[in-house]
């Protein structure tokens, strides 16, 4: 499987480069608007697609001019052609995927399960590439160690069987909360917490109005962000739009006044000041604010765009709130999501909703694990392709 990418004035140009240089079945692997500053203050506007090919069965086309940023997305140029524009995180077409996860592992598969055995003395190999895409050694040991690889070839399982089972593993490193409860029956008091400039306002907009509008639920707005003011006005304007009723709580006192006072609606939703995780006196301030409300369920806000070393800094900190679960933001902002998958491996919590962009309400949807294993995979592919090409 190799790469490219195509730019052009619009989707439909780059989509028809695609087509007449690849054909119909080549696969979309993402899409985005690139603005190019001209001068200053003045942008320009270029849509990028990465798309991917069988060099199989464009064995004319061999120079890929740059490795695909993520592949979360990975639908024919047809089929490209025919979609309604829902954006990069829809469904997968399952030939699509075949295609990718076959090229994917062979490299690896075929050096697993050679016949002497070899194998067993490389793993550290692939191990150490993970790790050069930036996976956390301790999450790779859950999906991928010695024993489980003896086992595997001693009991004559084929390589297409544990290419399966491995992908089954890092799909379970990123644990993914049932919304069940919260968007039928079972009645929620939610807290968003996170650093600044994460997204908590927006996303709390967009969790009342998936409720409101989508789900038929009556919803609560409490605006608890105690040091800035705007935030409280932007959240009063959506919960205007929505027609969802909202109260400001500036103290703890006020913030357990007006979930009282939501007690008969199905979804109360707390948007929380910005807190950045070096600060301990407003870390300490939060943790006072919601100690005991053994009631309120605590989600975390983590960005896509931040390194693994920080995400990990600002989970430690905030887990002291007693976190149960998290929420991924401007996965729109980011190429890859290793950060993301190593935070699932090693917090162990469950992830609700990935947010991708700031239109309210559509840019949030539930979490799937595909999405960042996806993306875990693409780069761990490029990295097998990059090797390939210095051996030859």
């Amino acid at each position: 499987m190799m790469f490219k990418t195509y730019e052009a004035g619009n989707f439909e140009e780059a989509l028809k480069m695609v087509k007449k240089e690849m054909g119909p079945e080549a696969i979309i692997v993402s899409s985005r608007t690139k603005k190019t500053n001209i001068f200053k203050g003045s942008f320009s506007s270029k849509v990028e697609i990465v798309a991917a090919y069988d060099d199989g069965i464009y064995p004319s086309i061999n120079n890929s001019k740059e490795p695909a940023k993520c592949y979360s997305d990975r639908i024919t140029a047809d089929e490209e052609a025919n979609n309604s524009g829902e954006g990069i995180y829809s469904e997968l077409n399952d030939r699509s995927r075949k295609n990718i996860q076959d090229k994917l592992y062979k490299d690896f598969t075929e050096t697993l399960f050679d016949p002497g055995q070899k194998s067993l003395s490389r793993i550290n190999d692939y191990k150490m590439r993970f790790m050069e895409i930036g996976i956390n050694k301790r999450v790779i040991e859950s999906f991928i160690n010695e024993k489980d690889v003896a086992n595997t070839v001693y009991s004559n399982i084929s390589g297409k069987s544990y290419s399966k089972l491995l992908r089954e593993r890092m799909n379970n490193v990123v644990k993914i909360a049932p919304l069940i409860g919260l968007e039928q029956k079972e009645k929620k008091i939610i807290a968003l917490v996170g650093p600044t400039g994460v997204g908590k306002t927006t996303t709390a907009a967009k969790i009342a109005a998936r409720m409101f509008l989508l789900k038929q639920k009556t919803v609560g707005l409490i605006s608890a962000d105690f040091y800035r003011v705007g935030a409280t006005k932007q959240l009063q304007i959506y919960a205007d739009i929505m027609d969802i009723p909202m109260i400001t709580a500036v103290n703890r006192n006020e913030l357990i006044n007006a979930i009282t006072y939501f007690n008969s609606k199905d979804i109360i939703l707390i948007d929380t000041a910005g807190q950045s995780q070096k600060n301990t006196s407003r870390m300490k301030d939060i943790k006072e604010i919601f100690s005991g409300l053994n009631n309120v369920e605590i989600w975390l806000l983590i960005s896509a765009n931040i390194k693994t070393e920080d995400s990990i800094e600002v989970f430690n900190e905030f887990s002291n709130l007693g976190i149960n679960g998290l929420i991924y933001t401007k996965l729109d902002e980011s190429s890859y999501y290793e950060n993301l998958f190593n935070l699932s491996g090693i917090s162990n919590l469950p992830v609700v909703y990935y947010t991708t962009g700031q239109e309210v309400p559509q840019d949030i949807e539930e979490a799937s694990s595909s999405i960042i294993v996806d993306s875990v995979l693409s780069k761990y592919s490029n990295k097998l392709l990059n090797v390939k090409n210095l051996e030859i």
